[in-house]
């Protein structure tokens, strides 16, 4: 009947995440009957080194929870293509889609949510999964009410049953129950967090929109398209209530004071069309095999079926090191006792990697071959034939030549162990058997570094290696200096990172609108950094530009923006996205084009001496400079908003004229408390601003009903004095 579809990622997003998802998704399997009811969770890019989300927090979930959910893990490599155009590292509409495409095909119904929701039936207890079946082919949506943070705190996440009984209580009883309506398309704020429709119509559509890669307003492109589907949206707020675990208390990446939201011009004012033929045909990482992971009840952890299947059983209650001075660069260790710490990096990778392996002790190389067969790992361990005499061949395992290994594995180990050592009890010095059959595996190593190096400075992602018996020996000094490695313990014995970028390394430069906003300041020149706001409507702009065929209004209105355009046509990572040949197009194209070029041969203002400072002449011709002065920036700050004030998109002549007056008020002094008319034929937005600075206003319809006498101002459309009247010589 119902596939619930939510996503995240195995982080700290928000406050206390952990809770509010158990929470959530404990309160949701709660309100499912039907046998092929399921919550779909995508985890998207969470680091391969970390379990999913759904995973780490699983002894919080209910036996019922548990048998209805199915992750779905979409890996880092999957996101590598956008990493460089988006500051998110987990992206809605791609999670969703995901989900959509891999929902079980007997449900009709999707609910699109997110993971803080609980859904509470409104009067007589009903499973959502029974007013589903009721309701007519649509789409559904519900308002959200907010729990404060102390509340949901409190609640044992163990017992959904007991915490929607109490959210229908406290609902009323503490006045939680605040409908908030919304556009249209969209009927309530918050929308997104409970989106119910019909599969095929999302089907239909297309799914989510991919190029919401920026954040907010992914629902109400969604709602916009169905809308224009169906002809309407419907509340589903006669059946149930929507809660909504707070977690604003602490700032998050999407809801901090510069929060980067998509363009919600292009994304929803200007949507027309239900359909998006541009990812018909791969939305949803469709033709892509997703891990999936199921919770199931009773079964012994992967990692400890592997293990056990490895090793013997320990002799001794426990083994026996000493990490002191005396022992410095002792070659022995228990590889028996390492191999659950190696089992814990590789037991979340994905089961096609291929491991490169290059040591000296067979025995730990066996000990892996067999728990990587207990995995479910499907490649044999590639090991360098440089090793070869050491380690040998056999089941689970491939020689290939070593540089074959270095460039085609995707992850490492290098076991710096003692060959001797598998013989019996081996001297605690290196004999020179030994550190013979370790040259190869150190010389590999070397060899990597700079392999990885030049990956890097060509873009590419680096890969894990491991140090096997590389802590307080004559190793670990070269395994630290080469690799990103952490602090381990020295009873793992092992070390594990990432090879070191080499000298003059530098990320790709990233196309996210947040990267792009100092970026765009110091190419421009400008004084006072790009708001967000503006980068982000200018990468819509480029992307019509390249992609589309806009009007000639809106290329009109793309043209007053000319100037960052060309400007941003320099970025360096757009060679990256774009045809050289189409951004030169472009760039001339908007050189021709821009308003600058067509307005040159009509200006006839003579100008005998550069313009006077603003103190020296308020009712100066308008300059662009102005928007970049700090005292004038700041009245624009305080009368409008942060982000509009230096927003080159927004800067109007109404709002310079406003913002003049004000500027010249304050250089005369008369800042607040005086008394002031304004002759308009209509309301004029400078009226509010000066009350804003406690000034009497009052507006008449005529300039020659203002009287010239006393402390006023008069504003008209062609006249602008300050202070005194103008007899008086005082401008």
């Amino acid at each position: 009947m119902l596939s619930i579809i939510t996503y995240g990622r195995n982080d700290t997003h928000g406050y206390n995440l952990h809770k509010r998802a158990a929470i959530s998704l404990n309160c949701m399997a709660e309100v499912l009957r039907a046998p092929d009811d399921e919550i779909l969770f995508v985890d998207y890019n969470s680091p391969d080194d970390l379990p999913t989300f759904p995973e780490a927090i699983q002894d919080t979930l209910t036996p019922e929870t548990k048998r209805r959910l199915r992750v779905l893990r979409i890996r880092p490599e999957h996101h590598a293509p956008l990493r460089h155009h988006t500051h998110l590292v987990a992206l809605e509409s791609r999670s969703r889609n995901a989900a959509v495409r891999r929902a079980n095909p007997a449900n009709r119904w999707v609910l699109s949510t997110n993971p803080d929701m609980v859904f509470v039936p409104r009067g007589t207890p009903r499973p959502l999964t029974e007013v589903v079946a009721g309701l007519e082919d649509g789409c559904y949506h519900l308002p959200r009410f907010e729990i404060p943070e102390t509340l949901w705190e409190a609640y044992d996440r163990m017992d959904p049953a007991g915490i929607i009984a109490q959210l229908a209580r406290q609902g009323r009883r503490l006045h939680l129950n605040d409908v908030v309506y919304g556009s249209e398309a969209a009927l309530f704020d918050g929308h997104g967090d409970f989106q119910l429709l019909l599969r095929a119509d999302l089907e239909a559509i297309s799914g989510f929109h991919e190029q919401m890669i920026h954040g907010w307003h992914v629902d109400s492109n969604l709602a916009k398209r169905i809308l224009l589907l169906r002809g309407e949206v419907r509340s589903l707020l006669d059946h149930y209530y929507g809660y909504h675990c707070d977690h604003t208390r602490m700032a998050s990446i999407g809801h901090g004071r510069d929060r980067l939201e998509n363009d919600l011009r292009r994304f929803y004012d200007d949507v027309t069309s239900p359909y998006l033929p541009e990812q018909a045909d791969d939305w949803g990482l469709a033709g892509v095999e997703l891990e999936e992971i199921r919770l199931a009840q009773g079964l012994p952890s992967p990692i400890v079926a592997a293990i056990e299947a490895a090793l013997p059983e320990m002799e001794a209650d426990f083994t026996e090191a000493a990490y002191i001075a005396a022992t410095a660069d002792d070659p022995r260790y228990p590889a028996e006792h390492v191999l659950p710490y190696l089992c814990d990096l590789l037991v979340t990778q994905r089961r096609d990697r291929r491991l490169g392996w290059f040591g000296g002790r067979a025995s730990m190389l066996r000990m892996t071959v067999r728990a990587m067969a207990e995995l479910g790992f499907v490649h044999p361990i590639a090991v360098g034939e440089g090793c070869a005499a050491s380690l040998g061949g056999g089941s689970g395992v491939m020689v290939l030549p070593d540089d074959q290994v270095l460039e085609q594995a995707d992850l490492f180990v290098f076991e710096f162990g003692a060959h001797s050592q598998d013989g019996g009890p081996c001297d605690h010095r290196w004999s020179d058997d030994d550190l013979n059959r370790l040259r190869p595996v150190a010389d590999a190593f070397d060899h990597l570094a700079e392999i990885e190096r030049h990956r890097l400075q060509q873009g590419a992602d680096g890969r894990r290696v491991i140090a096997l018996n590389a802590i307080h020996n004559r190793f670990e000094v070269m395994v630290n200096d080469r690799l990103s490695v952490n602090r381990t313990p020295f009873s793992s014995h092992l070390r594990q990172g990432f090879v070191l970028p080499g000298p003059g390394y530098a990320e790709p430069p990233s196309r996210s609108p947040l990267a792009l906003c100092g970026w765009l300041t110091q190419a421009m020149g400008r004084r006072q950094r790009v708001p967000v706001t503006e980068a982000v409507r200018l990468t819509s702009n480029l992307h019509e530009l390249l992609h589309g065929q806009p009007s000639a209004q809106r290329l009109n209105n793309i043209l007053q923006s000319a100037a960052p355009l060309l400007a941003l046509l320099d970025h360096p990572g757009l060679a990256a996205d774009e045809e050289p040949a189409a951004l030169d197009a472009l760039r001339q194209r908007l050189s021709r084009q821009r308003y600058s070029v067509a307005l040159a041969p009509r200006l006839h203002v003579p100008m005998v001496a550069a313009l006077p400072p603003r103190k020296q002449a308020p009712c100066r011709l308008a300059t662009t400079e102005d928007w970049e002065d700090d005292d004038f920036i700041a009245l624009a700050r305080r009368h409008y908003n942060g982000m509009f004030a230096a927003n080159i998109l927004v800067r109007t002549r109404p709002a310079w004229n406003c913002l003049s007056v004000l500027a010249g008020l304050g250089d005369c002094g008369s800042v607040s408390g005086r008394a002031a008319v304004i002759a308009s034929e209509k309301a004029h937005p400078l009226a509010q601003q000066l009350r804003a600075h406690d000034w009497g206003v009052d507006v008449v319809a005529r300039a020659e009903d203002v009287g010239r006498d006393g402390d006023l101002v008069v504003f008209s459309e062609r006249t602008l004095f300050f202070g005194r009247s103008p007899e008086d010589g005082d401008l």
